[in-house]
């Protein structure tokens, strides 16, 4: 699909090319039986149905089918672009990486209509997570990416926190019984810098927090006491609130 949006253009341009030679002949030569002007009715019709498809082809190219948000074709441009703001407006990023744990159990264990159902799930409690002007895309598999806009990075932390904590604490029903998942999260700051890999970064802190045993998050603070994860959600709804 690499080349798809140059194809998309080719076909553009031909049907246009087409439509344009049909109205210098009906401007050149009289059209008394009226079939210049069916086959020009017949062009624009094509025209805006090859539009149309065009449309629909260049969404489907950014959207994962499965889970109805981005692909990692759509997150590595808003990459671009919140590189290019802050370059020319200043301000700060954060990137959010979230991989499920032991994701393969639960397609060998349920079968992978039940895998495909928690990833759904998974996403939608991604992107209903976040506020209108973040950006959230599964880049393959069962990792999600989020772009965090305009945030500190210790708000990126409470945001991942509590987003955790809701996945963990999804209803989750299958044809095979319920399903329990919980997710690892690494976090980076996106930068200005082109050298940079916040995908890299976030990625090798979510190994660095498997390797301490720290991966997941607590579901429930309420039920589990844990004072950090107690402090995370007050701090991050008041952000919210804020």
């Amino acid at each position: 699909m690499s080349d798809l949006p140059t194809r998309l253009r080719s076909k553009r341009v031909r049907l246009s090319l087409e439509k344009a030679k049909e109205l210098r002949l009906k401007r050149v030569r009289p059209d008394p039986s009226g079939r210049l002007a069916l086959r020009e009715a017949r062009l624009e019709r094509e025209l805006r149905l090859a539009k149309e498809r065009i449309a629909t082809l260049s969404r489907l190219a950014y959207l994962d089918e499965l889970c109805g948000v981005p692909n990692r074709r759509a997150f590595n441009d808003e990459v671009r672009r919140t590189r290019e703001r802050i370059r020319r407006h200043g301000g700060q990023a954060a990137l959010v990486l979230f991989d499920v744990d032991r994701f393969k159990s639960v397609n060998d264990d349920h079968g992978h209509a039940a895998g495909d159902a928690v990833l759904a799930a998974i996403a939608q409690t991604i992107a209903t997570s976040l506020r209108a002007s973040d950006f959230a895309a599964r880049i393959g598999g069962d990792e999600f990416a989020v772009i965090l806009h305009q945030i500190e990075e210790v708000n990126a932390q409470a945001k991942a926190a509590l987003i955790c904590s809701r996945i963990a604490a999804l209803p989750i029903s299958t044809r095979t019984g319920d399903v329990a998942v919980t997710c690892s999260v690494g976090v980076s700051l996106l930068t200005a810098r082109d050298g940079d890999d916040p995908l890299l970064q976030a990625d090798q802190a979510m190994f660095q927090r498997k390797r301490l045993g720290q991966a997941g998050l607590l579901p429930r603070a309420e039920a589990s006491g844990h004072p950090l994860l107690s402090t995370v959600e007050h701090h991050l709804e008041g952000a919210a609130r804020r």
